[in-house]
């Protein structure tokens, strides 16, 4: 059952990322990961269903992403659903925050930082790792609109409750405090 009385929680339900967008019929596939110099490089493919409709690439050197439909006809389903689905702002924080409407790039990075921490806690599961979001990992999700950050806690995963109370004891952990559960973010202090 979902807390209504939570942000949080209402918003846990839908993206492993926390982002407010939604990603429909749209997947990431063949992801390719490196370090470029003002960041993370990557490429991937964007699927619909089976049918890779465009390719994506940032060469993490502190410029856009790169989309490469692969038709005019991608281009314009990619675009009207960016419209339709995605019709908030982007939020920069720091000194000088400013706002910017979504478009095919920023829809095409957060599709792939959403694919991309699907595969990273699939991982985590299967090894046992408990992920949490803790109060600083869920401010950052707010200025960013999407996970950056978490905490790992090695072969864990089967004792959350236990590492609930300790942590509570350290201060390090809250009833905010979500846990990835292998399918969905939940709050850790109810496992």
């Amino acid at each position: 059952m979902t807390n209504t009385s939570n942000a949080h929680t209402d918003r846990i339900r839908t993206t492993a990322t926390l982002s407010r967008g939604e990603f429909g019929p749209y997947s990431v596939s063949n992801i390719k990961k490196m370090n470029g110099r003002e960041g993370e490089a990557y490429s991937a493919t964007i699927k619909r269903g089976r049918t890779a409709i465009a390719d994506i690439h940032q060469d993490g050197n502190g410029g856009e992403t790169f989309v490469s439909p692969a038709s005019r006809e991608a281009r314009e389903e990619l675009e009207a659903y960016v419209a339709e689905h995605w019709d908030f702002d982007l939020t920069y924080g720091g000194n000088y925050p400013s706002s910017t409407p979504h478009d095919v790039a920023s829809f095409a990075d957060a599709l792939f930082s959403e694919f991309d921490l699907r595969r990273t806690l699939a991982r985590a599961v299967k090894a046992g790792t408990l992920i949490l979001l803790a109060d600083a990992d869920l401010a950052a999700v707010e200025e960013d609109d999407q996970v950056l950050q978490y905490t790992k806690v090695t072969r864990a995963l089967d004792d959350a409750a236990k590492v609930y109370a300790q942590f509570l004891k350290q201060g390090a952990v809250n009833e905010r405090t979500l846990y990835w559960t292998g399918t969905e973010w939940a709050e850790l202090s109810k496992a």
